[in-house]
């Protein structure tokens, strides 16, 4: 233990380690209320005092909702050295965020855009110097030395739906712009992000192509231009869109506006469906590669090997909860199709109702569906993943604090080896069982979409009537 005149910590309670300090969670002697405390360590004293002194005054005059607050600078007992006493985040930082195996391919998109308010409101810019082209937001680099591989888009497994990307890539490229005549400046940039975040979103699950759009539009924005927007993500041109909502026939005027339109969710969009035939897309998701486990025993490729596992089977519980999402989706929104249908038509009435039939229970459709293990709800396949992930973020844990050991004494050890080739290899297997019963929700969807490419002809045929 270690302690100051009106602070002490645990030297065991470790937050977290920097190049020039480590931050232990401390305790106010007399109130016993948490604190941060930083502890400095022999790099942080090649600076000269004074000039350490004069960034803590700094920091302690600084007061914004996005800045850890100093509270004092106090002297360890023994060492007598600086010590600061700061605000203590019990949920960590955005990193401490970013490193949870849930987060490993990106924040949820609501989440993303509460960090990207805050970012906003305090950032600072830094030169960039790179060789990077023009428009590129990222580059992949597969070996040491090797050459980059830059692009100008997201990659699939980004979390953001294609509605947000397509309004932050161009935010991006202008913010990491090589040529620093061209790169945004702050003023530029919080008013782009202010732009976006003051847009509503509008969730619409085109039918036929089996896809959940994000639309984002401003409130005063009208039904004309949320139609151009949806052609832009799909294809279908504003005059062959058809919508339904909840079950009923929407009709959306042209001079309507958004703030207008029914409440919508990812659980209850509005359907679009398209007169013209289109081709089924389904829900783009990457499929991760676990990597081949060393037997041999390494603290360090334990950590790695651990927290890789953990990321991928984070990505598959989103990307499974998602396709049973979209397959239920479809299953609803053939349904409501049917009824209305049924409601226009009476020479086709009964063969509607035979349609129809097919997704009741009992009807051939819905018996097909039950009978393949894994695409449907009650198969609870997403809390199995979600129970598996659980199990693996905690051995990513324990894996972690051992390496930051360094070493381990003979017991430790010893139950470290047990555990790593015995719940790694767990590992693969249970991702290799997920990745099977996602490729029946898969195939799934796509035996139900090749029954919903009629509907595109068949409402054409209505129409004509």
């Amino acid at each position: 233990m270690q302690s100051t005149a009106n602070y002490l910590w645990m030297m065991s309670d470790l937050l977290g380690q920097g190049a020039t300090a480590n931050v232990y969670r401390g305790r106010h002697k007399k109130t016993g209320d948490l604190y941060a405390v930083k502890v400095f360590n022999n790099l942080s004293f090649l600076r000269p005092l004074d000039v350490q002194m004069r960034e803590f005054e700094v920091l302690k005059k600084l007061n914004h909702k996005n800045i850890v607050k100093l509270f004092a600078v106090e002297e360890e007992s023994n060492t007598r050295h600086k010590v600061l006493v700061m605000e203590y985040c019990p949920c960590g930082s955005l990193y401490t965020v970013l490193e949870e195996p849930t987060n490993a391919y990106g924040l949820p998109e609501d989440e993303f855009l509460i960090v990207l308010q805050d970012v906003g409101k305090f950032i600072q810019w830094k030169k960039i110097i790179t060789e990077k082209p023009s428009g590129a937001i990222s580059g992949h680099q597969k070996f040491e030395n090797g050459k980059i591989e830059w692009s100008s888009e997201m990659p699939i497994s980004c979390s953001l739906s294609k509605g947000l990307q397509s309004l932050l890539t161009p935010v991006l490229a202008n913010i990491l712009e090589a040529d620093q005549e061209k790169c945004w400046g702050f003023d530029q940039f919080f008013a782009e992000t202010s732009e976006i975040l003051h847009r509503i979103v509008v969730y619409v699950f085109s039918l036929q192509q089996a896809t959940l759009h994000h639309v984002y539009i401003h409130t005063y924005n009208t039904a004309n231009l949320f139609q151009e927007l949806l052609f832009r993500r799909t294809n279908i041109t504003p005059s062959h869109q058809d919508f339904l909502y909840e079950g009923q026939r929407l009709v959306l005027d042209p001079n309507r506006q958004a703030q207008t339109f029914p409440k919508t969710s990812r659980e209850n969009p509005i359907m679009l469906l398209s007169r013209d035939p289109v081709n089924t897309v389904g829900l783009l998701f990457e499929d991760p590669s676990p990597p081949k486990v060393q037997p041999r025993y390494d603290l360090d490729l334990d950590a790695s090997y651990a927290k890789t596992f953990a990321g991928d089977v984070g990505y598959l519980w989103k990307t499974s909860d998602s396709l049973l999402l979209y397959q239920e989706l479809v299953r609803k929104g053939c349904s409501s199709l049917c009824v209305q249908l049924s409601s226009s038509l009476g020479s086709m009435e009964q063969t509607l109702q035979d349609i129809s039939s097919m997704f009741l229970s009992g009807g051939s459709l819905t018996d097909t569906w039950t009978q393949q293990v894994g695409t449907h709800p009650e198969d609870r396949n997403v809390e199995k993943i979600k129970v598996l992930l659980d199990a693996i973020s905690s051995i990513y844990q324990q894996f972690k604090k051992d390496k930051a050991e360094r070493r381990l004494p003979y017991n430790e050890e010893q139950i470290h080896k047990f555990d790593n080739p015995n719940t790694l290899v767990e590992m693969t297997l249970g991702m290799k069982k997920l990745k099977e019963e996602m490729e029946g929700v898969v195939k799934e969807l796509a035996e139900n979409n090749l029954f919903l490419e009629r509907f595109g002809t068949l409402t054409v045929d209505v129409d004509r009537m």
